[in-house]
């Protein structure tokens, strides 16, 4: 007696088998691809046009939300088309899990102004635009990790004050 069920055909269990292998392979890459991306470093807030001169005393303070600690000085600011430099000035250049940091255009400026600020401080090159602009932050791979947009309607504009991220709106 011949069987004639489609299970028997050999054609259909290496398809299904190759079904189930790219089911498998796909779960997995999302899987890995989560426990892969544990850091997570956020702009938080911004002093893009401080009262008074703006050169060399505007910064972004960063937060990393991730599981893990991040080396900063790996990652770029990407601001007016140019991915700058970070450099660790005060406290290392690593950033802990659930720690806040200063990212200052002059950094020893930045510790003038605010001489009572006694975390960690990292210095780059950047102008940052009193009408508004994209702000980026890239992981060593140059993948974007955070972007802002900010315009003067959001506030802050030569006032001494800064925007900042409440709850997941600027400002």
């Amino acid at each position: 007696m011949i069987n004639s069920s489609p299970y028997n055909n050999v054609s259909f269990k290496s398809n299904l088998f190759l079904a189930k292998l790219k089911l498998l392979t796909f779960i997995s890459l999302i899987y890995l691809t989560s426990i892969c991306r544990s850091e997570a470093m956020q702009i938080t807030e911004v002093m893009y046009d401080p009262s008074g001169t703006d050169t060399g005393h505007e910064w972004a303070e960063l937060y990393n939300d991730g599981g893990s600690a991040i080396t900063l000085t790996s990652y770029k600011f990407f601001e007016a088309n140019v991915n700058h430099g970070i450099t660790a000035v005060r406290g290392g250049a690593t950033v802990e899990s659930g720690e806040y940091v200063i990212l200052a255009d002059d950094s020893t400026k930045f510790m003038s102004d605010y001489s009572s600020y006694s975390g960690k401080v990292f210095d780059s090159s950047f102008s940052l635009s009193n009408s508004g602009e994209s702000l980026s932050l890239k992981d060593s791979s140059l993948n974007i990790i955070s972007t802002i947009n900010y315009n003067v309607a959001l506030g802050a504009a030569g006032n001494g004050n800064t925007i900042c991220d409440v709850s997941g709106v600027w400002a």
